[in-house]
């Protein structure tokens, strides 16, 4: 919680108790419906209710918007539907379209009916596309003329219909058909001569992005270009909505998000650390605990197979710890710089032979280095040339070994359709940890 937010938390909640309806009203008058809505979430179900029916029409919409998902539902729980349906009436298109999608089906069954017919029908529409894709964060609140349009009648029209559309910075030409023909920016049509139509100063070139298209194909196309908003279309180049920088901006924290957690080797929880259960935070780590724990015992079946060479060269085991932590380690590094660049679209299938020579050579590079190092430190230990030279040439290999597995796996997964962040830092350590061992004993038996 923001520092401001915490010193007027006590005045909110004096206000609330005292019912002081007008005075709390002034108050929240003043903030940022961002900061009312960091008000919300930190109190009481109660006194939150009490804080939101203080405020007035569009105040109230937009601080609803900046409420987390899960304290949206609270709120609806508290306040009831008919109190709420005009706020989720005014809200715009795509995150009425989200809130609904996180209701239980039976509370969308209730609530539809008491929104006005144009919100209802668009909700559904926006509500049937899959989740993840740009159709699920995409807003019908836009901007669009006919071809023959004038730009002195465009705007005219936009101030009347500004207040009602989430932006107007583009404006999108159409045929009657809605295919798209052309976009102006607010700038451009400002600029141009009043008698000119709008389709002859667009631009025909248009960037779009297909209505089933990944969510994260819309961040990059977005980012690429640098623009404000991105016209979503279907096959047949039919304008259904636009996805804006701010939604773009929730997309690359979630995703960011989740990949974070998936690389920690922890199933995804879109709730806030505090808002999400013990039990759910338990079952979310408990799978992949379970699974690394099993791939951990293939490390003990290599040292039970090779348990005659620890008897008779007993020194080997004094570098067990160094080099499966290095392998690890050196794993991770690369899985994490591979995944990230998939991520980014810098990694394709195409590349994989470039990827795997560029991280085997970094490997052997790392491993030459580190088994210099490793050979003075053997020596200090006094455990003579030829187990030092033999640790060595294990850290060399294992090193290699280490980031062509880290390389090459996360590919593998993006080619058979997996998502690369399954491939978490500690499944390749798990791994490495016990191929590494192999090579080390196999390594030693051969050189000593």
């Amino acid at each position: 919680m923001e520092g401001f937010t915490v010193l007027i938390l006590p005045e909110v909640k004096d206000l609330v108790e005292r019912k002081q309806t007008e005075e709390l009203r002034e108050t929240l008058r003043c903030l940022h419906p961002a900061d009312v809505a960091d008000l919300v979430v930190n109190l009481d179900g109660e006194t939150a209710g009490a804080v939101f029916e203080a405020m007035q029409g569009e105040e109230r919409i937009q601080t609803f918007e900046f409420v987390p998902e899960a304290d949206q539902v609270r709120l609806l729980d508290v306040l009831g539907q008919q109190k709420m349906a005009g706020v989720v009436e005014g809200m715009s298109s795509d995150d009425r379209a989200r809130f609904l999608k996180a209701l239980p089906q039976a509370t969308v069954d209730a609530l539809l009916p008491l929104l006005a017919q144009a919100e209802r029908n668009e909700v559904v529409k926006l509500m049937a596309f899959a989740e993840g894709t740009a159709g699920s964060i995409m807003t019908t609140e836009y901007v669009s003329f006919l071809e023959e349009m004038t730009v002195f009648d465009a705007l005219v029209q936009i101030r009347k219909v500004a207040p009602l559309r989430e932006m107007v910075h583009y404006v999108y030409i159409t045929d009657a058909h809605h295919h798209l023909h052309g976009v102006i920016s607010l700038r451009q049509l400002i600029m141009a001569p009043p008698a000119a139509k709008v389709v002859d100063i667009a631009n025909r070139n248009v960037i779009r992005v297909p209505v089933e298209a990944d969510r994260e194909e819309v961040a990059q196309t977005l980012k690429k270009y640098d623009f404000l908003a991105l016209p979503i279309t279907d096959r047949d180049n039919r304008l259904l909505g636009i996805v804006t920088h701010d939604d773009v901006l929730d997309v690359v924290i979630a995703e960011a998000t989740e990949d974070a957690q998936r690389m920690g080797a922890v199933a995804p929880i879109k709730e806030s650390y505090f808002q999400a259960s013990l039990a759910k935070v338990v079952r979310s780590r408990l799978t992949w605990l379970v699974l690394l724990f099993l791939g951990g015992t293939l490390t003990g079946t290599v040292l039970r197979h090779f348990e005659g060479d620890l008897k008779t060269v007993v020194a080997l085991s004094i570098f067990i710890p160094l080099l499966i932590g290095t392998g690890g380690n050196a794993g991770s590094q690369t899985v994490t710089t591979v995944v990230r660049a998939i991520a980014l679209g810098e990694v394709g299938i195409a590349d994989v032979f470039r990827v795997l020579k560029r991280e085997f050579t970094a490997g052997l590079m790392l491993g030459v280095l580190l088994g210099s190092i490793m050979i003075g430190r053997a020596l200090l230990w006094h455990v003579g040339w030829n187990l030092a030279l033999a640790v060595a040439v294990s850290v060399v290999a294992v090193c290699v070994w280490a980031t062509t597995v880290g390389a090459v796996v996360p590919i593998l997964c993006q080619r058979y359709r997996i998502d690369p962040t399954v491939v978490s830092a500690p499944l390749i350590t798990t791994l490495v940890d016990a191929t590494g061992l192999f090579i080390y004993f196999s390594i030693a038996r051969l050189m000593l």
